[in-house]
């Protein structure tokens, strides 16, 4: 019997000492050090769009030249080392530490995801064919309509964010556009886009446009006192804190332009197709 109840101790403690594990450990990303000069441009090329840039010092001025390339330059002869964050569209954060120096050994870099750690990574997606899109686009249209809260209007004419879903490596946006008036409505131009909510020194980097690959046949038309849906599909993607997404409408030889304004919270309640 004594023999049975040391053992059964025996186990119990080694169980438990088995189940005792050690605290995670955070994961540490290796920024690349990059050379900045007052006399020389340093030209940082990325593989994926930029979506987002923040310096640590306001002597740093980081200009994006296109989607992809920043450009840095310091505006001082010297200044403390700092560091430089980048939010890509791969769903990536680059990370830099930025030193001064008079005569940069290098100054263009074509930046990837092997030079630096990433933050995150997204599991890759099939990219939808032209049909599908519009398959998924008319899906959205029938599907139910469950935002309400975001919506313009200027002199009789609305835009109000009615679903948005997702498929693939795709949104889609549903929209109400409905024009109260007697005068046709016609648009210029859509212009989706991702703006800080304060503009700021520390950094040039204000806007980044994003490019719509659907838009329906009636996104550009709205008749006197008429009232339709319509979708947009856009890249997914995600809105950096301290920024927004800004979705403008703009009338053709008008002044009835409208404006939506999307952060995170609202991004994030997407529902698969």
């Amino acid at each position: 019997m004594k023999q049975l109840l040391f053992l059964f101790f025996a186990v119990v403690v080694t169980t438990g000492y088995a189940q005792v594990l050690p605290p995670p450990q955070p994961i540490v990303l290796e920024p690349l050090v990059v050379q900045v000069s007052i006399n020389k441009v340093t030209n940082l090329v990325f593989h994926h769009r930029i979506m987002s840039v923040e310096v640590g010092s306001q002597e740093i001025t980081a200009s994006q030249v296109n989607d992809t390339a920043l450009a840095l330059q310091s505006s001082t002869r010297s200044f403390p080392e700092t560091n430089l964050s980048v939010y890509a569209g791969d769903g990536r954060l680059y990370s830099f530490i930025l030193i001064y120096a008079d005569s940069p050994a290098h100054t263009s870099f074509l930046i990837s995801w092997k030079d630096t750690t990433a933050f995150t990574e997204l599991e890759e997606a099939e990219p939808l064919t032209e049909a599908a899109v519009q398959q998924t686009s008319a899906d959205a249209l029938a599907a139910s309509h469950f935002l309400s809260r975001h919506s313009s209007d200027e002199f009789g004419v609305s835009l109000t964010l009615k679903s948005l879903y997702v498929r693939s490596t795709l949104f889609f946006f549903v929209f109400n556009l409905e024009n109260e008036t007697g005068v046709d409505y016609d648009v210029l131009r859509w212009h989706f886009s991702i703006r800080d909510k304060k503009r700021g020194k520390r950094t040039a980097v204000q806007e980044v446009d994003l490019t719509p690959v659907y838009l329906s046949k009636d996104a550009y038309h709205a008749g006197f006192r008429s009232n339709h849906l319509l979708v947009v599909a856009l890249p997914k993607f995600t809105v950096p804190r301290k920024k927004y997404c800004l979705i403008s409408l703009l009338e053709k030889d008008g002044g009835r332009n409208l404006q939506l304004r999307l952060r995170n919270n609202t991004l994030i309640k997407a529902r698969q197709l």
